[in-house]
């Protein structure tokens, strides 16, 4: 039986993928990287992790992938990020019946400043993101960070997020019941052959259909 909920920020919440494209753009023709033609080619790659793409298909080195976390860290949260529609009320709902958390690799402060604008601070127990680009935290790490501090059952908690990557941190700490959404920033099926599940969601209001049948 599930009790608490954990959300992914950004594909699941957050309708960042243009800012983020924006941002990589920037560095890219910055430091003369040859960078995808359009948004769509690059969710293409953007699909599993950033720093797989940064290295398998962007071709930096490690002194680049620093710069681009820096830069990332800096420019994203400026960036003015809409919500997803009807995403506020799915939570409002779920908040009626579940414990709900937020884990991302995204940073803190931008992440509250959206969820005062949006008024969905208050239905989250804890938010755990990065808050410094020098010491860029691992997902798995977060999600175990919360279920220690907050003593949580892993067989009683739910992962909501977007990217293979979620689904593969979520099963490191132990939690396998994960929910990925096709509406978000996309996610490379091929990378996670093993994982099933009964409802497609295709937009937030069918999170609610997909928790009610686990």
């Amino acid at each position: 039986m599930i009790k608490n909920i954990i959300f992914d920020f950004d594909g699941v919440i957050a309708d960042s993928f243009q800012g983020v494209y924006e941002v990589y753009s920037d560095v890219c023709r910055k430091l003369n990287k040859k960078f995808p033609k359009d948004i769509e080619s690059f969710r293409k790659i953007y699909r599993y992790h950033y720093k797989c793409m940064l290295k398998e298909d962007l071709k930096f080195n490690e002194d680049e992938i620093k710069i681009q976390e820096k830069v990332f860290s800096e420019e994203m949260p400026k960036k003015e990020v809409p919500i997803y529609p009807k995403i506020s009320e799915v939570i409002s709902l779920l908040s009626k019946k579940y414990k709900l958390f937020l884990v991302s690799s995204n940073y803190l402060g931008g992440i509250n400043k959206f969820l005062v604008k949006y008024k969905l601070n208050d239905y989250f127990e804890k938010v755990i993101a990065n808050t410094n680009c020098k010491h860029l935290k691992l997902k798995n790490d977060m999600f175990n960070e919360l279920i220690d501090e907050k003593n949580l059952d892993v067989d009683e908690t739910l992962v909501i997020g977007d990217r293979a990557g979620d689904y593969i941190d979520a099963n490191k700490a132990g939690i396998t019941k994960v929910l990925l959404v096709e509406y978000g920033y996309g996610y490379d099926s091929s990378r996670i052959p093993e994982h099933k599940q009964n409802v497609v969601i295709n937009k937030p209001e069918d999170i609610l259909i997909a928790v009610e049948k686990l």
